[in-house]
């Protein structure tokens, strides 16, 4: 098992037989404050992103930050979809905060394990944000230094997003998320 931040076409496949993926969703308002918080706190050679948000935000939308446009990562992961790969498990962060017992089982399912109602309860536990925070150093990335005073786990919560954002920005982020989808926006991406 490993994770990754490539696109659907640049993950190697695995046979049919073998292979599982999970593609894991978040609001676009708590991505790009994530992502924020992210680069404008790394230091080294990947850079820091030392302007304000909202030039944050606009380089976010057009595409020029690492990574290229976020829209354009989702398409590609919903390309997976459209094809019906059942190798493809989409799940949502806020699926995860909502019920994480029941998302748990949905990704166990997903990965053939047969685990019992009881398993599943005991393994719960070291699924969540907090314990993930108690084992900052199994999570936090070491490709990169932080600022001093940084914590990479920084709060794990949803609509986090919308504290930086202006209704200004929301509604161009919502305008613009209409022109990125216009067959309907994903589940998973909604502001």
């Amino acid at each position: 098992a490993w994770n990754t931040h490539w696109r659907w076409d640049m993950v190697p496949k695995a046979p049919q037989e073998k292979g599982k993926y999970i593609y894991l969703t978040r609001s676009g308002t708590d991505v790009v404050c994530s992502f924020y918080h992210h680069l404008s706190n790394q230091l080294g050679d990947a850079g820091t992103f030392d302007k304000g948000f909202e030039a944050f935000f606009e380089d976010w939308i057009s595409g020029s930050l690492p990574y290229g446009k976020w829209t354009d990562h989702i398409k590609t992961w919903l390309s997976a979809e459209a094809e019906a790969d059942p190798r493809v498990l989409f799940v949502s962060y806020e699926d995860l905060k909502a019920d994480l017992s029941s998302t748990v089982t949905k990704i166990a399912k997903h990965l053939e394990l047969s685990l019992s109602d009881q398993q599943i309860q005991e393994l719960v536990p070291r699924f969540t944000f907090q314990a993930m925070k108690d084992n900052k150093e199994r999570f936090e990335p070491i490709s990169v230094g932080w600022k001093e005073g940084f914590n990479f786990l920084r709060k794990g919560e949803v609509g986090d997003g919308k504290t930086l954002m202006t209704a200004e920005m929301q509604a161009r982020y919502d305008a613009w998320l209409k022109t990125e989808f216009p067959d309907g926006i994903p589940e998973g991406v909604r502001p």
